[in-house]
Order: structure tokens, then sequence, then C-alpha cells
């Protein structure tokens, strides 16, 4: 998958040059600067993309492309001995069949061992909230070649509005599907990665939902679909693909540390992309406590290692905020 991101790297963290830092350097020392500000964001999204997965639902189909194939993103994520790629619910399905999930993998074909890396896939009732998990083959997952998983301690939920964040995943839209030979196909798709912040609960908009937004469960971020705005990481105007496709993708918080430098390993996933609010040009996400709920209620014995996650309890996540 190609490297795309919808903004620029900040100068900043706030995306803004603080003018007496400027003025404290000289040239050398502030083109040097920026270019280790560009190395560490590229860095981070580099780090982001071995961590997110694309997912082809087949529908049953695997030998035979067609139109009736769908796409969707997640995140894998290791707990103790067992692996999951975090998703959305309405992606998955209330199907009895996980073998119609296909990962896709770096060089753009399915992956050598089939579905069966799939073992399991767990939506929500009514897809509510909108979270859901694919269990994979820990031993099958290792033939993938450059993708990892974040550790359990890499999961949120801590209240992450107004921070620096990343959106990944990968637009249905940059996907195609060229034929290799017979019954082998492969898929080309560019991943990517939009640099935004999630918007403070007392600063939402009021929208005219069918589905109202809860703060119990949504996270809301803007995506300005085709806004004259939004530039890419070389300065030049650009236009955000249209988010299907994304669904299931993380948000993820950047760490900074003390300085306006961008830390991979400091990055913590704290939602998943459920929705576009195509009129509003916002994304709607669910808060990550609610897959983790998903994970305690069908892992019970995966209980533990979720009570080592800062303010993370079963249930805690429904209350009223």
């Amino acid at each position: 998958m190609e490297r795309y991101c919808a903004l620029a790297r900040r100068i900043n963290k706030f995306g803004v040059p603080d003018k007496q830092w400027l003025s404290a350097l000289n040239m050398d020392e502030v083109y040097n600067t920026v270019q280790l500000m560009r190395a560490s964001g590229d860095a981070t999204i580099r780090h982001l993309y071995q961590r997110t997965a694309t997912i082809v639902d087949t529908r049953d189909r695997i030998f035979t492309p067609t139109a009736q194939w769908r796409f969707f993103s997640g995140t894998f994520i290791e707990i103790e001995t067992r692996l999951f790629i975090a998703t959305v619910s309405h992606s998955i399905g209330n199907y009895d069949s996980p073998s119609r999930y296909v990962l896709t993998t770096k060089n753009g074909r399915p992956h050598p061992a089939g579905a069966s890396v799939i073992l399991r896939s767990v939506p929500t009732d009514d897809n509510h909230p909108d979270v859901g998990l694919l269990e994979l083959d820990r031993e099958l997952f290792q033939l993938f070649d450059g993708f990892e998983a974040i550790d359990i301690s890499r999961v949120s939920v801590a209240p992450p509005e107004q921070r620096l964040a990343s959106l990944m995943g990968t637009p249905a839209e940059t996907i195609t599907i060229h034929p290799i030979q017979s019954h082998e196909w492969g898929i080309s798709g560019t991943l990517s990665g939009f640099t935004t912040a999630a918007i403070a609960v007392d600063q939402w908009p009021d929208l005219n939902l069918q589905k109202p937004l809860d703060a119990n469960f949504d996270m809301l971020v803007r995506y300005p679909d085709g806004s004259p705005d939004i530039r890419d990481d070389s300065g030049m105007r650009t236009t955000l693909p249209e988010p299907f496709g994304i669904s299931g993708g993380g948000l993820w918080i950047h760490d900074h540390g003390n300085n306006d430098f961008w830390l991979p390993d400091k990055c913590q996933l704290v939602g998943i992309q459920s929705s576009w609010l195509r009129d509003a040009a916002y994304v709607r996400l669910t808060r990550i406590a609610h897959w983790l709920d998903l994970i305690c209620a069908n892992y019970p014995d995966l209980r533990d290692a979720l009570a080592n996650i800062d303010g993370y309890s079963v249930g805690e996540s429904k209350k009223p905020r």
C-alpha cells in the first residue's frame, strides 16, 4: 500500500509556527528542525500503517471477484495469547462464516493461507455500539510481511478530544482488483493517514441525525471532503477521498513528550471509525472502551488483562458522562 497523508506535517503540534521559536534559530537550524519534525511524523504514520488491516468481505465468493465485495479497515491488537482485529460491527454482520473475510498483504495479494487466518467474527446486537472483532490465527499471521499488532496497553479510554490524532484506513475508492492467474487475484489500494483532532463534546454541532450522537458512545471528527484548505505533505492542495472503506479504522492520539516531535511508540488507539456524515463533513467514531466491553463479554478469560488499562472498568463505558 502506498503512502498517503491528507495534511502537511505540522511545524508544531498545533500546526502554527511559533514566532519566538523561529526567531531564536538561524535558518540552518530551522531547516534541520523542520526536517526532523517531518521525519518523526513520517515514521509515526509508517508505524501506524503496519498496524492497520485492510479486510475484504468476499460474500463467500472468494475465487470470483465481484462488485458485491466490500472493503473495510481495522487495527491489529494482541491480548495475551490471542490476536484480534478491532473493527466495526456493521461490516461483519451476523454471519456464521468467518471464511468470507480475507486480509490483504503489503504486496496487494490476499494472504497465502486464504481466509483460514480468520478464526472467528463477533459483531454486536443491532450494531450498537458499532464495534466488532475478528480473531486471527497467530501462527498464520506470522506469514504476513510488514504487519504488527499493538499490545493492549496501547489502547486508551482517556478522553481524546482536542488532541492531535490520526485516522487510519483504506478508502474503497482507491482499491482496484486485478487478475494474476486462474483463481488468483491481486488488490491494490492506498492506505490513508488523516491528521485531525476529535471535537470536544460541548462543541458538537446540532446535527439532525436519525441516530443522535451520544457522548457515552461517540466521538466526532471533521472530514472536510473536497475542502480547498486541505494540503498533502508536499504543501499542494488536495481533497480527501470518500471514507467508505475506512470504516473500522482506528483513531490514534499522538504523544509529543516534551517537544514537538511525533513519538511512534507512544501513539494510543482511542476510537473506531463507524460512519460518514457526508452533508455535515464529519466522521463518527465509537469510543474504544466499547470494543473492550465486547472482548470481556466474549473472552472472559481476558478480563484480567484489560483490568490493567488505566481508567477502564467493565460496563463503565455505558454509564452517563
